[in-house]
Protein backbone atom coordinates (compact mmCIF):
# COMPACT_ATOMS: atom_id res chain seq x y z
CA UNK A 1 0.00 0.00 0.00
CA UNK A 2 2.91 2.32 0.75
CA UNK A 3 4.10 2.24 -2.88
CA UNK A 4 0.62 3.14 -4.09
CA UNK A 5 0.56 6.19 -1.79
CA UNK A 6 4.06 7.16 -2.87
CA UNK A 7 3.11 6.92 -6.55
CA UNK A 8 -0.06 8.94 -5.95
CA UNK A 9 1.95 11.64 -4.18
CA UNK A 10 4.49 11.73 -7.00
CA UNK A 11 1.75 12.07 -9.62
CA UNK A 12 0.21 14.93 -7.61
CA UNK A 13 3.61 16.59 -7.32
CA UNK A 14 4.17 16.17 -11.07
CA UNK A 15 0.75 17.70 -11.79
CA UNK A 16 1.49 20.62 -9.47
CA UNK A 17 4.81 21.25 -11.22
CA UNK A 18 3.06 21.22 -14.60
CA UNK A 19 0.48 23.65 -13.25
CA UNK A 20 3.22 26.01 -12.04
CA UNK A 21 4.82 25.83 -15.48
CA UNK A 22 1.47 26.69 -17.10
CA UNK A 23 0.90 29.62 -14.75
CA UNK A 24 4.40 31.00 -15.39
CA UNK A 25 3.89 30.70 -19.14
CA UNK A 26 0.49 32.38 -18.83
CA UNK A 27 2.07 35.32 -17.04
CA UNK A 28 4.76 35.59 -19.71
CA UNK A 29 2.09 35.55 -22.41
CA UNK A 30 0.03 38.17 -20.67
CA UNK A 31 -2.84 35.71 -20.68
CA UNK A 32 -3.07 35.00 -16.97
CA UNK A 33 -6.86 35.00 -17.26
CA UNK A 34 -6.67 31.74 -19.26
CA UNK A 35 -7.34 28.55 -17.38
CA UNK A 36 -4.98 25.60 -17.70
CA UNK A 37 -7.65 23.50 -19.41
CA UNK A 38 -8.06 26.23 -22.05
CA UNK A 39 -4.43 25.69 -23.04
CA UNK A 40 -5.30 22.03 -23.48
CA UNK A 41 -8.23 22.92 -25.74
CA UNK A 42 -6.00 25.14 -27.88
CA UNK A 43 -3.51 22.30 -28.27
CA UNK A 44 -6.26 19.88 -29.32
CA UNK A 45 -7.55 22.36 -31.88
CA UNK A 46 -4.03 22.94 -33.17
CA UNK A 47 -3.30 19.23 -33.56
CA UNK A 48 -6.58 18.45 -35.34
CA UNK A 49 -7.00 20.31 -38.64
CA UNK A 50 -10.56 21.25 -39.56
CA UNK A 51 -11.99 20.27 -36.19
CA UNK A 52 -15.71 20.82 -35.73
CA UNK A 53 -17.53 21.48 -32.47
CA UNK A 54 -19.00 17.98 -32.67
CA UNK A 55 -15.54 16.42 -32.97
CA UNK A 56 -14.25 18.44 -30.02
CA UNK A 57 -17.32 17.34 -28.04
CA UNK A 58 -16.49 13.69 -28.78
CA UNK A 59 -12.79 14.04 -27.96
CA UNK A 60 -13.47 15.79 -24.66
CA UNK A 61 -16.52 13.62 -23.92
CA UNK A 62 -18.63 16.67 -23.06
CA UNK A 63 -21.91 18.04 -24.39
CA UNK A 64 -22.13 20.23 -27.47
CA UNK A 65 -23.48 23.18 -25.43
CA UNK A 66 -20.39 22.89 -23.20
CA UNK A 67 -18.15 22.97 -26.28
CA UNK A 68 -20.03 26.03 -27.55
CA UNK A 69 -19.31 27.73 -24.22
CA UNK A 70 -15.62 26.81 -24.48
CA UNK A 71 -15.35 28.07 -28.07
CA UNK A 72 -17.16 31.30 -27.20
CA UNK A 73 -14.72 31.93 -24.33
CA UNK A 74 -11.69 31.19 -26.51
CA UNK A 75 -13.14 33.46 -29.21
CA UNK A 76 -13.59 36.26 -26.67
CA UNK A 77 -9.94 35.78 -25.64
CA UNK A 78 -8.96 36.15 -29.30
CA UNK A 79 -7.51 32.64 -29.57
CA UNK A 80 -9.90 30.93 -31.99
CA UNK A 81 -12.46 31.70 -34.65
CA UNK A 82 -15.06 29.71 -36.56
CA UNK A 83 -14.17 29.24 -40.21
CA UNK A 84 -16.81 28.14 -42.71
CA UNK A 85 -16.13 25.07 -44.84
CA UNK A 86 -15.60 25.79 -48.53
CA UNK A 87 -17.31 22.52 -49.50
CA UNK A 88 -20.28 22.58 -47.13
CA UNK A 89 -21.44 26.00 -45.98
CA UNK A 90 -23.34 24.40 -43.07
CA UNK A 91 -20.07 23.23 -41.50
CA UNK A 92 -17.86 25.47 -39.38
CA UNK A 93 -14.34 24.57 -38.33
CA UNK A 94 -12.64 25.76 -35.18
CA UNK A 95 -9.38 27.47 -36.14
CA UNK A 96 -6.61 29.11 -34.14
CA UNK A 97 -5.94 32.80 -34.55
CA UNK A 98 -2.35 34.04 -34.66
CA UNK A 99 -2.62 34.67 -30.92
CA UNK A 100 -3.84 31.10 -30.39
CA UNK A 101 -0.97 29.71 -32.48
CA UNK A 102 1.52 31.80 -30.52
CA UNK A 103 0.14 30.56 -27.21
CA UNK A 104 0.33 26.91 -28.34
CA UNK A 105 3.91 27.37 -29.57
CA UNK A 106 5.01 29.05 -26.34
CA UNK A 107 3.30 26.33 -24.28
CA UNK A 108 5.17 23.68 -26.27
CA UNK A 109 8.46 25.48 -25.68
CA UNK A 110 7.66 25.74 -21.97
CA UNK A 111 6.88 22.00 -21.86
CA UNK A 112 10.19 21.22 -23.59
CA UNK A 113 12.05 23.41 -21.10
CA UNK A 114 10.18 21.76 -18.22
CA UNK A 115 11.13 18.29 -19.47
CA UNK A 116 14.75 19.23 -20.15
CA UNK A 117 15.18 20.72 -16.67
CA UNK A 118 13.82 17.59 -15.01
CA UNK A 119 15.51 15.02 -17.25
CA UNK A 120 18.88 16.76 -17.25
CA UNK A 121 20.01 14.92 -14.12
CA UNK A 122 19.15 11.49 -15.53
CA UNK A 123 21.35 9.16 -17.54
CA UNK A 124 20.31 8.13 -21.04
CA UNK A 125 19.30 4.73 -19.69
CA UNK A 126 17.13 6.33 -16.99
CA UNK A 127 15.49 8.62 -19.55
CA UNK A 128 14.69 5.63 -21.78
CA UNK A 129 13.23 3.73 -18.81
CA UNK A 130 11.18 6.79 -17.83
CA UNK A 131 9.82 7.12 -21.37
CA UNK A 132 8.83 3.43 -21.47
CA UNK A 133 7.08 3.68 -18.10
CA UNK A 134 5.35 6.92 -19.03
CA UNK A 135 4.05 5.38 -22.26
CA UNK A 136 2.88 2.31 -20.38
CA UNK A 137 1.03 4.45 -17.82
CA UNK A 138 -0.39 7.16 -20.06
CA UNK A 139 -0.28 5.74 -23.58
Amino acid sequence: MYKKEELTNLIIKFYNELSKCSIETSKELGSYDMQIKQFHYLTLIDKTPNMTSSELSEILNITKPSVTEIINKLTTLGCVYRGQSELDKRVFYIKLTEKGKKIVKLKELAAEKFAEERLDSLTDEEVNSFIKLFIKLFG
